[in-house]
């Protein structure tokens, strides 16, 4: 960086960039300086005043070593805030003799945290470093030092991953005096310098900066060293040396700015017609009351429109769009909340009641939340029994009271609630998010945050606590008394009554046959195979509990939930 910049920045053999530092060179007839500090959008509205307050021209370079130290001051780096900092200390240099480029020095990456910087510090720089790496508009320079193996350092691995084609990455080697002359590993640094290693499309560049020893040297006599380092040996003839890095950045940002200048453009005419449509929802001024008025009358009314047309299902407006594309379907309210209806539908015939019940052993399944639980004719017969027990009234022995049936009935139907509940919400946010889009295509951003804080928001609340109330109304006459006018009870009652008989006639006859195998049955025979076997419904109790599961099965099937509803 100081090399390229020709600005003395403090350095230091630890940790030294503690923060982002943009350096923004420019040719001008003057040379000039000035400094200041931007801060990170996390900051708050205090810490940010405070920070951009920061700020100078510089008339001597030799000053910015001080101005950087009082920076790291100003972002709380010397008083515990951490070793790093996310705001941005921006230098704009300009002079006759200046490029025309702008170098962002980033922290450099680090594994482990030390006493120095913490894991957050660790994990501050990494999202740091990947944010602008990521940024498609930047030329990376993947800078590496000979002083240590290349493949170990994790700089190339995060420009592979940001810059997987190697297209904008210019690879950069530092320190290559270090290496001993003819050495193996001055081999493996000069194959890659000529790209034969890591390949990247712009190439690489070696620089030999100043050593320790040498940090109080002018920079002429430091690019003079440099010079005469890479005049011969290994380097001669490859890309090496700060003016010729300063011209080739210059050239390589000038080809990447015209690759990249057709995508800003189409950028700027988005973003020239989003304020375009902007001003036009924001419509005529309206700087006094009357016009504030007549601004909402024109609005209401559109909007009355619109929502009129997404609740009757008219998608004629060319608000609502193509049906192909997403935004047109969310618009399209009725057909989304005629959508969830089914689905709701469904959920309540598949996973509305609590148990399920299979004749044989066989046909049970394992048990899961999301579906109901599966017992067999057995099992429910014991679920019965010991409520009808505790529920006996005045009716004869082998008889039930009518009122288990409800009971029975509350339970199987106890996953009702929470199905609905959540069937009331989704229908809520579906609306809510039809009306921000409809308010968004009539008015300015201002206006939609007040109309939806002051006004839309509070009646949306209280038509959700309205359809609330109406659900508890309906899951309390869910708890009457059982009552129902509709034929089709009778009718299931008998088709499950005949099915359960005909399932156990069944059983009796295969029984029957394979006693007397190679024989024909006369009548009697199969009357007194049919009427032999013990059956379980010959005790009272038992047969009882049949006939109030058929019941309470025949009236949780019957079609219109709203014959569940007895206001008597």
């Amino acid at each position: 960086m100081e090399a390229i910049t020709e600005i003395p920045f403090p350095t230091r053999d630890n940790l030294c960039t503690r923060f982002v530092t943009s350096i923004k060179l420019r040719r001008s007839l003057q040379t000039e300086a000035y400094v200041k500090i931007i801060p990170d959008s996390q900051r708050t509205p205090g810490d940010k005043e405070k920070l951009e307050k920061f700020s100078g021209k510089i008339t001597d370079f030799s000053e910015l070593p001080d101005l950087v130290e009082k920076a790291k001051a100003e972002m709380g780096l010397d008083t515990g805030g951490g070793a790093f900092s996310r705001d941005i200390l921006s230098i704009e240099v300009a002079g006759p003799d200046k490029p025309q480029l702008t170098i962002v020095d980033l922290p450099g990456l680090i594994h482990t945290a030390n006493k120095m910087q913490s894991r957050a510090d660790v994990e501050l720089v990494s999202e740091l470093v990947g944010a602008y790496m990521a940024d498609q508009r930047t030329i990376i320079l993947s800078v590496v030092t000979a002083k240590n193996d290349y493949a170990n350092q994790i700089v190339l691995k995060r420009a592979k991953e940001a810059d997987s084609q190697g297209l904008r990455t210019l690879g950069l080697i530092t320190k290559p005096d270090c290496l001993p002359t003819g050495s193996e590993s001055e081999g493996d640094f000069v194959a890659l310098a000529q790209n034969k290693d890591i390949y990247f499309k712009l190439g690489w560049h070696v620089l030999r900066n100043r050593s320790y020893e040498e940090r109080d040297c002018s920079f002429e006599e430091r690019n003079r060293v440099e010079k005469e380092f890479f005049a011969r040996g290994a380097w001669k003839g490859l890309d090496t040396g700060i003016k010729t890095l300063r011209s080739r950045l210059s050239t390589l940002l000038l080809n990447h700015i015209k690759r990249e200048l057709p995508r800003v453009r189409q950028e700027i005419i988005d973003s020239l017609n989003e304020c375009e449509l902007e001003l036009e929802k924001m419509g005529p001024r309206r700087t006094t009351p009357e016009e504030q008025r007549m601004l909402l009358i024109r609005i209401s009314e559109r909007f009355g429109h619109l929502c009129r047309a997404g609740v009757e299902g008219t998608y004629e407006s060319s608000f609502f769009g193509l049906t192909e594309e997403q935004s047109g379907q969310q618009k399209r309210l009725r057909a989304q909340v005629q959508t969830l209806n089914s689905e709701f539908a469904t959920k309540m015939r598949l996973r509305g009641h609590w148990r399920e019940i299979v004749d044989k052993d066989d046909q049970l399944v394992e048990n899961s939340p999301n579906r109901p639980e599966t017992i067999t004719r057995k099992q429910a017969i014991d679920w019965v029994q010991p409520i009808l027990a505790q529920g006996r009234g005045r009716e004869l022995l082998g008889t039930y009271n009518p009122l288990i049936i409800g009971e029975l009935f509350w339970a199987q139907s106890k996953g009702w609630e929470q199905i609905a509940q959540r069937h009331v919400n989704k229908v809520y946010n579906r609306c809510n998010t039809f009306l921000r889009m409809v308010l968004k295509d009539l008015a300015s951003t201002d206006i939609i945050d007040d109309l939806i804080s002051l006004h839309i928001s509070d009646q949306m609340e209280k038509r959700l606590e309205l359809a609330i109330k109406e659900l508890e109304g309906l899951l309390a006459d869910r708890r009457r008394q059982c009552i129902t006018y509709n034929h089709y009870f009778t009718d299931e009652l008998q088709k499950i009554r005949e099915m359960r008989l005909k399932d156990r006639y069944e059983n009796l006859i295969d029984a029957a046959f394979t006693d007397t195998v190679g024989t024909l049955l006369t009548k009697g025979q199969l009357m007194q195979a049919m009427n032999s076997p013990k059956r379980e419904s010959s005790v009272m109790d038992n047969y009882a509990c049949e006939e109030v599961l058929d019941c309470m099965l025949a009236f949780y099937k019957v079609p219109s939930l709203s014959s569940t509803r007895c206001r008597i």
